[in-house]
């Protein structure tokens, strides 16, 4: 290493000292240097009797009384090996020949790939968690689905760095590190320290900005998580006994907490203790994994009733509307009701009044009539509480509406008219929100359209047979006389259970062969998976 690169190098590793403390050191270091070559050494020989530069910089620090440890931030030290390893990467990519520099890229492809490969566990981690969430009511199932994700894409983001790092150090720059001059002996160094120096402190600007963002959306999920707690107290002192839940929702607060630390640690400038951190994470996935399994126990014991419970008060509110034939009914109708009496359409909104005060709100516009309805007021009386609490303590969740339920009265024709036009108008946008369920049927007959694209399956469940028209691409290897479950996507908000309205109502996805008899069949009460 030449003098002047040495002290540059010694100048900017000094910058906590004051300017003319530093150009002191650095003047009278550089005196050193012409001593000991006017006493015969060479430049790069007086240079290297200084040693190791960061340790000459700890004890010069000392010598002001500021205990300074080499791996005193773990944020600091990651950062500057990353900017390490681009520097040298890409230094080293002068020396290769174009066919050798093709072979990286193609290498580096490959990587990438792979790493795009790893992400399908992650993927099928975020749908479990999705499958398990939207047990719950919108919007908890909502807000710990968000949760979920945020972490495990963390994690994978995080283990992606690492694994890039290692490779590219390990593949094409081991030999780099080592690498030393043949005359002088001396470790390779880079260029432009200055200009480097200066891009290093722009992006570090830039990630402690984007880190206060972070932590002000960290604030709030910490805040919200630290209410979800106390819920979770509140239900195990009155022996709601998921302690599985309790336990995850624990470590979900845990690690945002350990997060909230890392970027203020970050923001702030202060030191953290890298294996202490590992050992927090480490031991907080561990709990994670405890919990997840005791999670799965318990809602394997718990039966999920998607209606509303039939021990809480209830309050109806009627509206009579004109049928429009053109105009689809647009909402989250719940039920539908023939009743051959009604010439025009009765719209009933049912809620728990225990909980709130609504009215509803019919309005038209060139899309359709819209069921819409607005929240008077919203109150937690004890009694819908207690109810609650006592559904949980025999291991009963019903589908506690917050959401009236709208159930549409009208005669058999008008129904079918109205379920034709919700159905092409919700299959119209792509966007808008569905969910899948599954019903077992066993196919007791197989007959050909006279249209080659489709095929006529006759099915029977227990209570009725039915025979349906579908697309030959869906059936595929279907026999008859086997059981098949029958994936359905559908746009409404319940699920009936009469075959041929399941069929008018729901669209088929799949159809798969299952050697499940009697009661291990799968007959979807509720959805299974949401869009």
């Amino acid at each position: 290493m030449s003098k002047k690169k040495f002290l540059d190098s010694l100048k900017n590793k000094l910058t906590i000292l004051e300017k003319n403390e530093v150009n002191n050191i650095i003047a009278e270091y550089s005196n050193y240097i012409d001593e000991k070559m006017e006493n015969g050494q060479t430049e790069q020989e007086a240079v290297a009797s200084f040693g190791n530069i960061d340790l000459l910089v700890t004890e010069i620090l000392k010598s002001y009384k500021i205990n300074v440890k080499q791996n005193k931030d773990i944020i600091n030290n990651i950062s500057d090996k990353l900017i390490n390893t681009i520097e040298i990467f890409f230094n080293m990519l002068k020396d290769k020949e174009p066919k050798e520099i093709m072979q990286i890229i193609i290498e580096l492809l490959l990587l990438f790939i792979m790493l795009g490969i790893f992400h399908l566990p992650i993927s099928l981690l975020e749908q479990l968690g999705k499958s398990v969430f939207y047990i719950l009511s919108n919007p908890i199932n909502q807000l710990f689905y968000i949760i979920w994700n945020f972490i495990l894409e963390i994690i994978y983001f995080a283990l992606v760095v690492v694994f890039t790092i290692r490779f590219i150090s390990k593949r094409y720059l081991t030999p780099s590190f080592e690498k030393q001059s043949k005359k002088t002996k001396t470790p390779v160094v880079v260029d432009n320290l200055k200009t480097k120096k200066s891009i290093v402190k722009i992006m570090v600007i830039l990630g402690k900005f984007m880190a206060i963002c972070l932590l002000f959306g960290l604030s709030i999920y910490l805040i919200v998580m630290g209410l979800i707690l106390g819920i979770c107290l509140y239900l195990l002192i009155n022996k709601v006994t998921y302690i599985g839940l309790y336990l995850i929702m624990l470590v979900l607060f845990i690690l945002g907490a350990l997060f909230f630390k890392i970027l203020f640690s970050f923001v702030i400038d202060r030191p953290l203790k890298g294996k202490k951190l590992v050992i927090e994470f480490v031991v907080t996935f561990i709990f994670l994994g405890i919990g997840s399994f005791l999670a799965l126990f318990d809602l394997a014991q718990t039966s999920f009733i998607n209606k509303p419970s039939q021990n809480l008060e209830r309050e109806t509110l009627t509206e009579e509307i004109p049928f429009e034939e053109e105009m689809p009914l647009l909402g989250n109708i719940s039920n539908f009701v023939v009743d051959e009496s009604l010439n025009n359409v009765q719209v009933v909104y049912e809620y728990y009044s225990n909980g709130t005060k609504i009215r509803t709100n019919i309005w038209k516009n060139r899309d359709g009539i819209h069921l819409d309805w607005q929240l008077d007021s919203f109150h937690l009386e004890s009694k819908l509480i207690k109810q609650i609490i006592k559904d949980l303590q025999e291991k009963k969740i019903y589908n506690y509406y917050l959401n009236p339920q709208i159930t549409i009265k009208a005669n058999q024709k008008n129904i079918l008219a109205i379920k034709t036009l919700r159905q092409k108008y919700y299959h119209a946008l792509s966007h808008y929100s569905s969910c899948e369920f599954i019903r077992t049927y066993k196919v007791i007959n197989i007959q050909n359209d006279k249209n080659m694209d489709y095929v006529y399956l006759t099915i029977e469940d227990e209570d009725d047979v039915y025979t349906v028209k579908l697309k030959k691409t869906i059936v595929n290897n279907v026999v008859v006389g086997a059981n098949y479950e029958f994936v359905f996507r559908t746009y409404q908000s319940y699920i009936d259970t009469d075959i041929e309205e399941i069929f008018h109502d729901a669209e088929v996805i799949s159809i798969n062969k299952t050697d499940k008899i009697g009661k291990e069949q799968k007959q979807d009460e509720y959805c299974r998976v949401f869009y």
